[in-house]
């Protein structure tokens, strides 16, 4: 009798602490400072976040300029080095 209780009781736990889990998890992924019921009342890519975007995520600096193995400039600088590679 008494193992029955506590069997119930923790299935009544472990039931509350997925609830618990999975409410925190989706409030996490609507974004910090949303609240969870205004997210779910919007439509999907129409909501807005009421927290200001974080910095160092504006534009692109020297949108023209890639650098690394794939910079146009130095193409045949990195096309040499990369057969000398393959030649070893």
């Amino acid at each position: 009798m008494v193992e029955d209780r506590l069997s119930c009781m923790r299935n009544m736990l472990a039931l509350g602490g997925c609830l618990l889990l999975a409410f925190g998890l989706s409030a996490c992924a609507v974004g910090p400072g949303t609240p969870l019921l205004d997210a779910l009342k919007t439509e999907p890519g129409q909501g807005r976040g009421n927290v200001p975007a974080p910095k160092g995520y504006g534009a692109i600096v020297n949108p023209g300029e890639s650098s690394g193995l794939i910079n146009p400039k130095e193409r045949q600088e990195t096309q040499a080095y990369l057969e000398t590679l393959a030649s070893e």
